[in-house]
């Protein structure tokens, strides 16, 4: 079925930013975020560029922004609540390893959201999420400030660093070239997964240092 009716002809059924987001979200899943643009999305509804221009404000960036955001809500969506016998920890390890699933099935969001958009995603809820779990599992503000924060830079260096390869000596290292070669046989959603645990065991020694230190 064809859509249109605003600037890129009439046609049968008036096109809408619902359908324009859908689109872009088949294009990202298939290609990627970086190679989305108005062009491709028009051709997978079957309309001119003029008809999605005109529900797009900013050209190719805005579009990318309503893919992304709503990328990000639909996935999160789901995850956003404690689940029986969930530890905070486990809580947060779950909750995280959704930017790797994010990552594989729509190459490109995460990175956008960490970079041009500066990581505000607070309308998902991740943030508020995470701190109600460290709170939860006994940090005091403070604490919950310098977690968020050590969580936040793990994200984003993961994020930054998945797409690339290790660094290579000029020749390789013997040290290195073998953790080259293990790395390359660990999945992205693996790296992060033990990060993630290892950030969250400190945390735990850490809270644990701190409750020991205020004394019964």
């Amino acid at each position: 079925m064809k859509f249109g009716g605003q600037r890129g002809g009439v046609q049968a059924t008036v096109l809408t930013e619902a359908d324009i987001v859908k689109a872009g979200i088949e294009v990202t899943r298939t290609a990627g975020l970086d190679a989305l643009t108005v062009t491709k999305v028009a051709e997978v509804l079957g309309v001119t560029g003029p008809a999605v221009y005109y529900h797009v404000r900013g050209g190719r960036q805005g579009l990318a922004s309503m893919v992304a955001a709503d990328v990000m809500k639909r996935e999160f969506a789901d995850q956003l609540s404690c689940r029986p016998d969930e530890g905070w920890d486990d809580a947060i390890e779950r909750v995280l390893l959704v930017t790797a699933d994010l990552t594989e099935e729509f190459p490109g969001v995460v990175g956008y959201v960490l970079n041009t958009q500066r990581g505000r995603v607070e309308d998902v809820g991740v943030a508020s999420f995470v701190v109600a779990q460290l709170r939860a599992g006994g940090f005091d503000p403070a604490a919950c400030a310098e977690a968020y924060t050590a969580i936040c830079a793990l994200i984003v260096g993961w994020a930054q660093l998945t797409p690339l390869p290790l660094p290579q000596d000029e020749p390789p290292s013997p040290d290195l070239a073998e953790v080259i070669a293990v790395s390359g046989a660990v999945s992205p959603r693996d790296h992060l997964r033990v990060a993630v645990q290892a950030l969250l065991a400190g945390l735990r020694i850490r809270l644990l240092e701190n409750l020991g230190a205020q004394g019964p």
